[in-house]
């Protein structure tokens, strides 16, 4: 999402885009994401301050950090940013800035659900299930 920030009136201004997740690498080892992101951003200019407040919108698959079963999720993060502009510099590039949140913003043990019971030390089997026959349980 880039702009030039001598574009934004004194009303401000609206702008939505979609986003092709791989164009922005977001997928790592518990996260995928699935389809296109949709990012709306309210853009306001005072003096040399662009204030955006941008809703990301998307779906992701996640993998339980306990049982290991791959799940979806919805994606819906609200970001504000506070760029500092220059007149030198009027262009403004907030993939960055999106793109570090939004990583940031990931769980970091997701869960498949909250009583999610994993699987058994001994013999592997996935408790949500049902119990093994170890004596593990």
């Amino acid at each position: 999402m880039k702009i030039d920030a001598r574009q934004i009136p004194p009303e401000g201004l609206v702008l939505e885009e979609t986003i092709n997740p791989s164009e922005w690498e977001l997928d790592t080892d518990l996260v995928k994401l699935r389809g296109s992101l949709e990012l709306k951003a309210r853009l306001s200019k005072v003096t040399n301050v662009v204030t955006a407040l941008i809703k990301v919108r998307g779906a992701m698959s996640l993998v339980c950090s306990r049982c290991l079963a791959e799940f979806a999720a919805q994606l819906e993060r609200d970001i504000r940013i506070d760029y500092p502009v220059h007149s030198s510099q009027p262009l403004i590039d907030f993939d960055p800035e999106i793109r570090d949140q939004l990583i940031l913003g990931y769980p970091v043990k997701p869960l498949c659900r909250q009583d999610c019971r994993g699987l058994c030390v001994n013999c592997g089997k996935e408790l949500n299930q049902g119990d093994c026959n170890c004596n593990n349980n």
